[in-house]
């Protein structure tokens, strides 16, 4: 089967854009980083940083970078099931891969938390029951449950993710 010079536009289109869960993942993660990084850098001299992206997500940044690595890990295990792991590595070990990411940026963030809790005592204390760890619309107050749901939150996204490349070239 000779390859059709042609169809190049609509494989780079389907590639890089086709993909709407991609797309919408690569887009709001570039964004809110944008954003976040903006907002922290306009207002740091003011102290603990509350309002803005930070009024929802204690950590912006890091569910921005989460929802890009999420959908492109997503979109390169896919591409390397199709092409049968002609890769830089199989298609299972990009799995490994983000879950590796994922575990840093969590630690990461409770580093930054441990360090703010002592900083700004009772005004960080009220800022956690306020806002939610990675995902926005839930706030609990128990480190272990935040860190459970932002777990499920993730891997829920990062399997729809793979569905929705599956289905998008046909193998779903």
């Amino acid at each position: 089967m000779a390859l059709n010079p042609l169809d190049l536009p609509l494989a780079m289109f389907h590639l890089f854009v086709g993909q709407p869960l991609y797309s919408a993942g690569i887009i709001s993660g570039v964004v809110l980083l944008i954003y976040s990084i903006l907002y922290m850098r306009r207002h740091r001299m003011e102290g603990l940083i509350i309002t803005g992206p930070y009024r929802f997500i204690r950590h912006p940044q890091y569910l921005a970078m989460m929802l890009i690595v999420t959908v492109t890990t997503a979109r390169a295990f896919v591409l390397g099931s199709i092409t049968r792991g002609i890769s830089w590595t199989l298609p299972v070990n990009m799995l490994y891969i983000w879950a590796v990411i994922f575990g840093a940026y969590i630690a990461i963030a409770g580093i930054e938390e441990a360090y703010l809790a002592r900083e700004y005592d009772t005004q960080y204390s009220e800022y956690l029951r306020a806002s939610g760890f990675f995902v926005p619309m839930y706030r609990y107050h128990n480190r272990a449950v935040d860190l459970f749901v932002s777990v499920v939150f993730f891997v829920l996204l990062l399997y729809v993710s793979i569905a929705a490349e599956l289905w998008s070239f046909g193998m779903l």
